[in-house]
Formats: C-alpha cells, structure tokens, sequence
C-alpha cells in the first residue's frame, strides 16, 4: 500500500471516528465540488462517503482557492516540485501544513517569490493551534493601546 493510500485511510479513519458530520457539512462539500467540476477541467471526486471529500486536480489555479473548504474537504495535486505549488499560495492561503518536506524549503519558496498570503507554516496536525502570531499579526500588539506622556 502506497504512502498515500495509507495517509488518506489514516486520516479518513480519525475524521470519521472524533468529527461528527452535519447534514449542512455534507451538502457544503458537494456543492462546492459541484461548482469547482462546473468551472475547472481535471477535477475529479474521491470520496468513499463524506467524511473526507478529495478533489483530484491536474492542474492548481489561484482560482481553487475561492472554493476551499473546511470539514474534512482537501484538494489534492501532485507536485513535480515544491514550486508547483506557487498558483495556490495567495492571500488566501494563510496557513501551509507540511509532511516530509522542511519547513524551511516552503518558506524559503515564500520569501523567494514574495509571496503574499502565506502566514504560518506548520507540521501536519498543527494548523489549528493559536500562538501569539496569528494570521500575520503579533496579537498582544494589534490587542494593545499605548498611551503615551
């Protein structure tokens, strides 16, 4: 069984078992896929149910972007290099998780090509956590007045 094949199972397995899914969850995910299979060449659905929705693409636009999703909604494309990526990386995308790559290769990507939309680069399974830099801004500072004498 290839790393994908397992990675996807894995994940599918934790989706299923510890996030209940909403009635409006599901509909959400396939109307969104609905919209991107209406307006994009190369798209396909992989889904065993609607715990985990895959959206195969041949192909990343910026345009992907306007049809992202959260509960257990992923686009998959399989990059020839990590600069393929680059169409997605736009305001956007706030935060990039990474699996076998270093951290510092995407950021290096980031700052190489001035990207604009990318705040946070994370391990897989971190996305979520809240530190005191969120979304670009320092929060103690964008949260504080300073009164000055």
């Amino acid at each position: 069984m290839a790393w994908r094949t397992r990675f996807w199972a894995a994940l599918h397995e934790i989706v299923r078992k510890e996030y209940p899914l909403k009635p409006i969850q599901a509909v959400d995910k396939y109307a969104k896929f609905c919209r991107i299979g209406m307006k994009t060449e190369g798209v396909r659905l992989i889904a065993d149910d609607n715990y985990t929705i895959r959206v195969e693409t041949d192909h990343l636009t910026g345009a992907l972007m306007d049809d992202k999703s959260g509960s257990g909604y992923f686009f998959e494309y399989e990059a020839e290099s990590l600069s393929d990526i680059l169409p997605v990386l736009n305001k956007q995308c706030q935060t990039v998780s990474v699996l076998g790559i270093a951290q510092g290769d995407v950021r290096d990507l980031v700052f190489a090509h001035g990207v604009r939309g990318v705040d946070r680069i994370v391990p897989l399974g971190r996305t979520m956590e809240l530190g005191f830099v969120w979304d670009g801004y320092r929060m103690i500072e964008a949260m504080s007045r300073v009164v000055y004498l």
